[in-house]
């Protein structure tokens, strides 16, 4: 193990959890700007149907002027077929459209509007008859009064709901005698928003999700790299301590056993002193690609100390460890990386085999008085603590 997989997993964690808080406000910003652009152009929209409606009108303006004109609908003497056909046709309108409600009305005062067409359903309690009355809003008068396509913003009724409304004149040879009207709802507005909403916060939920694989790569590779010696790649000193923590941890656990070795390279400062450290380097990268070589992908690799390697076997005892040094000792006795000025390195070791009475330092001091041993007794040797 080359890093600290909780370490990395809550440091991961914890700046994408800081992450997601930023683009989640910067998103909550996003979107009620979103809103108002929403109900902004809905206004634009309604204001667009409204226009077009109003020109339609006025291509046929004699027989919707004689429909306005009348003063009395309940009296019943107006064009009924004109009267049901419009209305029908405000219906398919509205529909196209998506707006709410598309109606036709006069101005009966300051304060007061009668309706003429209404694109509702006749059968519909929404509906609006005819001769019917309903008050006067600021931006209707404004319509009235000056001729020009207006809009309001989004209005909050207690019998209506939430709107925004656009007036476009109806005009007879310059003479104003009516306006269209056309609403969009709050759902509808709402309909929008929630749907750049659910694509936005999908994309964030992406970003976020790749953006927290992106960090704990990252995180992967900075506690790699404190715990990765630069020369030979393996794993440092500093990393070794905590591998010997863990490893003896698993042990205990899972009831295996597994077997800890340290190497040292023969006369290594002799050879320093003589090839200078440049070449000195170049020694411990051809034994770290050796131990690498020899070792199992389960089995951890350490440089312990200047000249000095370590090993971690999992699941491995003494013998078996010892054909795995033997297998060292002979692969950089054939190597020829090291046949150059005749300098044919090799290597003392130590093995010792962990038991459940022995602590971590101890069996470290074990493996390394058996490395000890090995240089005493002449060197290139191994012994078994």
């Amino acid at each position: 193990m080359e890093y600290d997989r909780k370490k990395v997993i809550v440091s991961s964690a914890a700046v994408t959890v800081l992450l997601a808080i930023i683009l989640f406000s910067v998103a909550s910003i996003l979107i009620g700007n979103i809103k108002d652009i929403v109900i902004k152009e809905a206004s634009e929209e309604a204001k667009g149907i409204a226009a077009t409606v109003a020109r339609f009108i006025e291509d046929n303006v004699s027989d919707y002027r004689k429909l306005s004109m009348v003063t009395d609908y309940s009296k019943g003497s107006f064009d009924k077929n004109y009267y049901q056909r419009m209305n029908k046709l405000f219906r398919l309108i509205k529909k196209d459209t998506g707006a709410d409600f598309i109606f036709t009305e006069k101005k009966i005062s300051d304060t007061e509007i009668e309706y003429i067409l209404d694109g509702e359903d006749p059968n519909s309690d929404l509906f609006s008859p005819i001769g019917s009355k309903d008050g006067m809003s600021k931006e209707e008068l404004r319509a009235f009064n000056e001729g020009i396509i207006t809009a309001t913003g989004m209005i909050k009724d207690g019998a209506w709901g939430d709107y925004l409304t656009a007036f476009a004149p109806i005009k007879d040879s310059g003479e104003l005698i009516g306006l269209v009207g056309v609403d969009f709802s709050s759902d509808y507005i709402r309909k929008i928003v929630n749907n750049v909403s659910y694509v936005t916060y999908l994309i964030l939920f992406l970003l976020i999700a790749l953006s927290y694989i992106a960090i704990l790569n990252l995180f992967k590779m900075y506690y790699s790299s404190l715990n990765t010696d630069f020369i030979t790649g393996l794993i440092n000193r500093r990393g070794f301590k905590e591998s010997m923590d863990n490893a003896i941890s698993d042990a205990k656990r899972y009831g295996i056993t597994f077997t800890l070795i340290i190497l040292d390279i023969d006369n290594f400062k002799e050879i320093n002193d003589r090839f200078g450290h440049p070449y000195g380097d170049e020694i411990l990268k051809n034994v770290a690609h050796i131990i690498k070589q020899n070792t199992r992908h389960s089995d951890l690799s350490f440089r312990y100390g200047g000249d000095e390697f370590a090993m971690i076997l999992p699941g491995t005892g003494k013998e078996e460890a010892l054909l795995v040094c033997r297998n060292i000792q002979h692969s950089i006795a054939e190597d020829r990386n090291f046949s150059e000025d005749r300098i044919f390195p090799t290597m003392s070791i130590g093995i010792c085999e962990w038991s459940e009475e022995i602590t971590a330092d101890e069996m470290i001091k074990a493996a390394d008085d058996a490395m000890y041993l090995s240089k005493v007794e002449g060197k290139d040797r191994i012994k078994m603590c």
